[in-house]
């Protein structure tokens, strides 16, 4: 039964039905829970020294506008900033990890609701360098028109972070003009 406007107005959200408050707890629930969620994601910014126990990070927290302070450790290294909100609502934040546990960081979270929450990442040293193979070089014709296809595989025992390279095709009529 609709509400008449006169008493609406004094009421607002004692007046719902009861049927509907508790969809309007679940909903409300359901929002403020999600809301304060942020991904956190460390990044290995310099070659790890298994030696010196020592590696560079940068942590980027994605919706940093509901993020107040976070709490970064890794090895020896602590420290808590205030979430500071870059142009494409990130914080990111640099640091330099070492002793143990340094191929280990983690983040406290503490969001403006009062929320925390914590993320944490391992890393490994590389063992075995990656490696990348030439798997053929070919000359193809599409719709008459010559083309070089070149492929290629590359292996890493820990991850590949990207993969790169240049290949130049040279018509063979321009290498004779060139005296080559």
């Amino acid at each position: 039964m609709p509400i008449p406007l006169k008493k609406a107005s004094r009421c607002l959200s004692l007046c719902i039905r009861p049927s509907y408050k508790l969809l309007a707890i679940v909903f409300y629930s359901l929002l403020t829970s999600t809301a304060a969620i942020a991904d956190a994601d460390f990044r290995v910014v310099s070659a790890i020294n298994q030696d010196q126990q020592l590696v560079d990070y940068q942590l980027t927290l994605t919706d940093c506008q509901l993020v107040e302070k976070f709490e970064v450790t890794a090895g020896t290294f602590s420290e808590t900033k205030v979430a500071t909100v870059d142009d494409q609502n990130r914080c990111r934040f640099q640091f330099t990890a070492k002793g143990n546990n340094y191929l280990a960081p983690s983040v406290q979270i503490t969001f403006k609701t009062g929320m925390v929450e914590t993320h944490s990442e391992t890393f490994t040293a590389e063992s075995l360098p990656p490696t990348i193979n030439l798997n053929s070089v070919n000359v193809i014709f599409i719709d008459g028109q010559q083309y070089l296809a070149v492929s290629a595989s590359a292996t890493d025992d820990v991850d590949i972070s990207y993969l790169a390279f240049s290949i130049v095709g040279l018509r063979a009529s321009d290498l004779r003009a060139a005296n080559g």
